[in-house]
């Protein structure tokens, strides 16, 4: 449903996220991850990818579950009203989804990375500032969406 199509979408976007402003701010400290596949990823990218699409699943299925719980903000209970149902109720096993939602978000990027390599394309446009095209936006989806699915208990 909505709920995990939102969680997918947060997940993955969120380690694109993570793996720039972290990748940005300390990947000169770092190794390199995969250069001859992708020159600018480093290790620092990979860990922010893996940090915020954890954080971000983690908060969303904590959002979700708090509902009308006494003792909350009224801040918190207006957040948690938009949030759509998600098949995960408790934040630690979503977190965990998240993780490997970060995992296939770096998996599905360096895919296409290399594809686009393999092409002679360096990039795949320029539509999101520091992000590149809309491919740039949605490669980390197209190989984490199969495995949400298989993860979405029955």
């Amino acid at each position: 449903g909505w709920g995990a199509l939102f969680f997918l979408v947060g997940c993955c976007w969120q380690a694109d996220n993570g793996a720039l402003f972290v990748g940005s701010a300390f990947g000169r400290f770092t190794p390199k991850f995969l250069p001859t596949v992708s020159p600018n990823k480093t290790y620092a990218g990979v860990v922010g990818a893996l940090l915020f699409s954890t954080c971000s699943a983690f908060g969303y299925a904590w959002l979700a579950s708090v509902g009308d719980d006494e003792g909350k903000s009224s801040a918190v209970k207006f957040a948690a009203a938009l949030v759509p149902e998600l098949p995960f109720t408790d934040p630690n096993v979503a977190a965990g989804v998240g993780l490997v939602m970060g995992i296939t978000a770096i998996v599905g990027d360096a895919i296409a990375s290399l594809l686009k390599r393999g092409a002679g394309a360096k990039d795949s446009g320029s539509l999101f500032p520091g992000h590149g095209g809309f491919l740039d936006r949605v490669d980390s989806l197209v190989l984490s969406a199969p495995v949400l699915c298989v993860l979405i208990p029955r």
